[in-house]
């Protein structure tokens, strides 16, 4: 048995991992923690600044453990993580997903991109 592994490209990872960090913190429970009302463009700097000077997955990841204690920071870890083993890499054509594509290109309009 193999595990299977869909590799997307960076910016549509961070647009999935923007639109659930969003609609998750947006919540009132949870003012005061580090997302509550943030933009996709605070979460991308936030990011950034995290992953600043790391070359490998292992260094990112624990940057982001280090600076975000929450059970939901693994979203930000980077994919090249998970990937090990017996795993199988598949690619996607996110394009061909309606939904996420039409997510993706909102989260890219607020961030200018």
């Amino acid at each position: 048995r193999r595990t299977l592994f869909v590799l997307r490209r960076p910016v549509e990872r961070f647009a999935s991992t923007a639109s659930f960090i969003l609609s998750m913190y947006s919540h009132p429970r949870h003012a005061g923690k580090l997302f509550h009302n943030a933009t996709p463009l605070s979460i991308f700097r936030w990011t950034a600044r995290q992953f600043e000077g790391c070359a490998s997955s292992a260094c990112r990841v624990a940057r982001i453990n280090g600076a975000y204690r929450d059970a939901h920071r693994v979203v930000f870890w980077p994919q090249s993580f998970f990937l090990g083993g017996d795993a199988t890499v598949v690619c996607h054509d996110d394009d061909s997903a309606d939904s996420r594509v039409a997510n993706r290109d909102r989260v890219n309009t607020a961030l200018g991109a």
